[in-house]
């Protein structure tokens, strides 16, 4: 239940930033509500693709950090040799 209550508030959060985006840019209530619609309608649909794109190649939660910390130290070994 907290779940289902939890991704409700977010869909209404994240309609009301994209309609007041989209009014923003185009002072117009029509134009704001389909994108306010359409563009969390999609961005939720992109966002499950990625999530299984994600999974699929391996790059689970365990996996994230070890990525960083491989990141951040070849930053460090960058700029190390440039300073």
């Amino acid at each position: 239940m907290r779940d289902l209550i939890k991704t409700s508030t977010y869909a209404a959060m994240h309609f009301i930033v994209a309609f007041s985006v989209a009014f923003a840019l185009t002072r117009s209530i029509t134009a704001a509500a389909a994108i306010g619609i359409v563009e969390p309608l999609v961005q939720t649909f992109a966002y499950a693709l990625h999530e299984r794109i994600w999974n699929r190649r391996g790059r689970g939660s365990g996996k994230t950090i070890g990525l960083w910390r491989a990141f951040r130290a070849h930053l460090t070994d960058k700029l190390t040799e440039a300073g």
